[in-house]
């Protein structure tokens, strides 16, 4: 596939991600400020826990849903698909080759794109939290960063926190098995 794979996702300081489907943190108004621009109007895929407990439509361009079973989805421009083959084969076919792909979560949806996703937008919240759900551990070998901006808490954002971008050293890319 000769789309570009990028992972958005923010989590604490040992990779915790959510916990009973929720953010284990108390909102972050910036950080969630982020995840709106990068999303609006993109391709983006979520699992459906993460899709089933959004409380709006994001403006994306469309929603994947990776599901083990369809099911009548709440917002409009979403597509329910089973299997990894069937997103790629879906992107592929109503898409073509060039078409950024947002992966938003959770915990196995990243798990399932890490070794093939080009860019990671991370958001590392400095804290440790109780959680159920992590984001994978990164190879440092395999990533570079490519910024780094660190933010100081304030009255909408009770934690520090960095927002990251990492790009996939070209030699580290792992391709989907046919």
């Amino acid at each position: 596939m000769k789309n570009t794979i990028t992972m958005i996702a923010a989590c604490g300081t040992n990779n915790e991600l959510g916990y009973k489907n929720n953010l284990p943190w108390k909102r972050m108004d910036h950080d969630m400020q982020r995840f709106h621009s990068c999303v609006q109007g993109m391709v983006i895929v979520m699992g459906k826990n993460s899709y089933d407990h959004l409380p709006i439509d994001l403006h994306w361009k469309e929603c994947i849903v990776l599901a083990e079973k369809q099911y009548a989805t709440k917002f409009k421009r979403t597509a329910v698909l089973c299997s990894l083959d069937e997103v790629f084969a879906y992107i592929q076919e109503k898409y073509g080759e060039g078409e950024e792909v947002i992966i938003c979560g959770g915990a196995s949806i990243y798990r399932q794109f890490l070794p093939i996703a080009n860019k990671i937008l991370l958001t590392r919240i400095d804290g440790t939290f109780e959680a159920d759900a992590y984001f994978p551990a990164l190879n440092n070998e395999e990533w570079d960063e490519i910024e780094r901006v660190e933010y100081k808490k304030d009255e909408k954002n009770p934690y520090d926190y960095t927002f990251l971008l990492l790009q996939r050293k070209k030699d580290t890319v792992r391709h989907k098995e046919s």
